[in-house]
């Protein structure tokens, strides 16, 4: 809807002065990250049911938790006009508009304010809204200073620099670049000491490579793992000021929490190491959905982080990664093996030109051209087919596989008009297994979620194979060709995987994934064990193709599967597999085996389930069956609802729910039936 700007319109406005909000108020407000959407979704539903009354009591709980927020204010005052509450709704514009609203133009045409405009006050409060604030002015809760970059290459994060994006669940701080430093002096060239030094300082001394001016280094664990900035001139380091560190929620440290407004780098040598949901930061990132949007923010914003692995890629466990992705790196290792990747990422956003890197910040397509960069100057990655493997992707790269010269001559190679675009992906249709009957962890859906370079599937259903229509799209760079297009399966049996492009151009396809049993080689490392499908796409300029996006499917590993010659399900023993791995915040233990039944004509009436002593048969419909007729088909049966328990690692308990059904049949050759509620 037009009026919920909030946060991702204002922050373009950022404003000269003093914040209102205090340090702690700053790097507190995470806190109420969970409320503020809870409000935000009723007053959205509220608005697009017109329910004014609903609309306007939303609008206050906004207002008692932000009392300095501008946009509740905003649309309080669209609730109240839409009643007819004139002068309550005039106060409250002006109040909006004091707390720092400045959007004259949404204010003059918003049909929800129509009320209010033959009122001699509204055109006091719309000259009021154009009228610039002055540096004395109050500042709400938005407006921020940009802080300039101090000597020596020091960022520093504060309150009076950083705001909190509600709608990105993300920290936002802006630095400003003296004139006089915005590119590197010929004389500080010298002082390179990163990768290809003979010929990336020379390019330096020349200016015919960019440099580190403007470039920001963000360590997020408190110096554990470190790169040493003084390598690369230019480059400032982000520190996190005292009101940082003091927040109760250690906003400076794990995965990115920041994003800045010039282009960053940086990394997190943490993991969680103990515990049953031990992980390291990457796959913290991958399982977690209300994460993911705000992964693709740091991906659109310029900014690269590395993550190592830890004991996510080794052999005792296997590669024990969901997901792929393109929105970061993940080093193989421990803590120090991020290293000569950050110096990687310093020297390629140094090598390019200082034309080519401009254009790339500006199109916000630096961090997937650095990507495109070091998939595609790998060790083997030995030929222009080879970009299409999952050699050249893995959800784990290796330091031994980087080819720094590779990278900086081709970093300093590209030009605007050969800079591959950035593609996204859109699911058109999809067959979705139903829970219950398909598959019983407590998920709304198999989907985990749709990012727009990284769609995340995990394979619940019982069903042999998975469909969904995906479409690719990346807009074409001035003067580049017409982009080409490209499938391409990274991970998974060949024969198990079918994409079928639906247009001339190949942006569209239809794309079924078979059932994969867990432990499939690993395509970077065969001697890995893996249980993911990696489907990624590309589109190519006619110079280099483009970083990849993907789609992904997760294969659980804690279930063991019986298929018949025709794809038929037959059995599914949840109890069986042991100590094998699988993500616990992707599927719960259960202690259960299901034996599925068809009738004469194969088809599936149903199943039955054993735990220990205890036996269960339910209906094709997923209905616990209570009382069967006297040709032994269901009577009466009863829903079930499923959910973990409060055990750690959780477990997944069956829960009777209260609604009985009965079941009727048209005629006696009826084995499905029909299950209708009682009243």
């Amino acid at each position: 809807m037009k009026r919920f700007i909030f946060i991702g319109a204002l922050i373009l406005c950022v404003q000269s002065g003093a914040q209102a909000a205090s340090g702690a108020e700053v790097f507190g407000l995470p806190a109420f990250q969970d409320r503020f959407a809870a409000i935000k979704r009723d007053l959205m539903i509220a608005s697009q049911a017109q329910n004014y009354v609903a609309m306007e009591k939303a609008c206050r709980a906004g207002r008692t938790l932000l009392p300095a927020d501008p946009n509740f204010a905003y649309n309080l005052a669209c609730a109240l006009a839409r009643q007819g509450k004139v002068d309550a709704a005039l106060d409250t514009l002006r109040e909006a508009v004091t707390l720092g609203f400045r959007n004259t133009d949404l204010i003059r045409r918003d049909a929800d304010l129509s009320v209010l405009r033959f009122r001699p006050a509204f055109a006091g409060v719309l000259k009021q809204a154009e009228t610039p604030l002055t540096d004395d002015a109050p500042r709400g809760l938005y407006d921020v200073t940009p802080t300039p970059i101090r000597p020596g290459g020091v960022a520093p994060v504060s309150s009076t620099n950083t705001l909190w994006d509600f709608d990105g669940a993300l920290f936002r701080s802006f630095f400003s670049l003296p004139t006089d430093s915005r590119r590197l002096a010929p004389a500080d060239a010298d002082a390179y000491r990163g990768p290809a030094q003979p010929l990336l300082a020379g390019w330096l001394r020349e200016g015919r490579a960019a440099g580190n001016v403007g470039d920001l280094y963000d360590n997020r664990d408190d110096g554990h793992s470190a790169l040493t900035i003084a390598d690369f001139p230019g480059l400032a380091r982000v520190v996190y000021g005292s009101e940082v560190h003091s927040a109760e929620t250690r906003p400076y440290y794990g995965a990115a929490l920041f994003i800045y407004n010039l282009p960053t780098f940086g990394n997190s040598s943490t993991a969680l190491t103990q515990g049953p949901f031990w992980r390291c930061q990457a796959r913290m990132l991958v399982c977690n959905p209300s994460r993911v949007a705000s992964l693709f923010n740091l991906y659109v914003a310029n900014h690269i982080y590395v993550y190592p692995s830890h004991q996510d890629f080794l052999a005792a466990q296997g590669d024990v990664f969901p997901f792929n992705t393109p929105y970061f790196i993940v080093s193989q290792g421990s803590s120090g093996s991020d290293q000569p990747f950050l110096r990687a990422i310093a020297a390629t956003l140094a090598a390019f030109t200082p034309e080519t890197k401009r254009f790339l910040v500006q199109n916000r397509l630096l961090a997937p051209t650095v990507q495109m960069i070091l998939r595609a100057t790998q060790r083997p990655v030995t030929h222009a087919e080879a970009y299409y493997t999952g050699v050249a992707h893995p959800a784990v790269f290796a330091s031994t596989n980087l080819n720094l010269d590779a990278m900086i001559r081709l970093a300093n190679a590209l030009t605007s008009n050969t800079i591959p675009p950035m593609v996204t992906l859109r699911v058109l249709k999809e067959t979705q297994p139903v829970y219950g009957r398909d598959f019983f962890d407590g998920f709304p859906s198999a989907g985990l979620y749709d990012s727009p370079a990284c769609i995340a599937r995990v394979f619940r259903g019982v069903g042999w194979s998975h469909t969904l229509t995906v479409a690719a799209s990346a807009a074409a760079l001035p003067g580049a060709p017409p982009l080409t297009w490209r499938w391409a399966l990274l991970q998974g049996d060949p024969a198990k995987v079918t994409i079928r492009p639906l247009d001339p151009a190949g942006q569209v396809a239809e794309i079924t994934v078979a059932y994969h049993e867990p432990g499939f080689p690993s395509a970077a490392d065969p001697s890995l064990a893996a249980s993911r499908v990696d489907i990624a796409v590309f589109a190519h300029n006619g110079t280099h193709p483009s970083a990849p996006a993907f789609l992904s499917f997760y294969f659980l590993n804690n279930e063991t599967r019986v298929y018949s010659a025709d794809h038929r399900i037959l059995s599914v023993d949840y109890a069986a597999a042991g100590t094998r791995y699988v993500d616990p915040a992707l599927s719960c233990r259960r202690d259960w085996k299901d034996v599925y039944r068809y009738d004469a004509k194969n088809q599936l009436i149903g199943w039955d389930r054993s735990c220990g002593k205890v036996q269960e048969a339910f209906t094709v419909h997923g209905l616990r069956v209570e009382t069967r007729d006297t040709l032994g088909r269901p009577q009466t049966a009863r829903t079930v609802r499923y959910r973990p328990s409060t055990n750690t690692p959780p477990e997944l308990v069956q829960v009777n729910d209260d609604r009985p059904f009965t079941y009727t049949y048209t005629s006696p050759e009826d084995a499905i039936g029909r299950p209708d509620a009682n009243d």
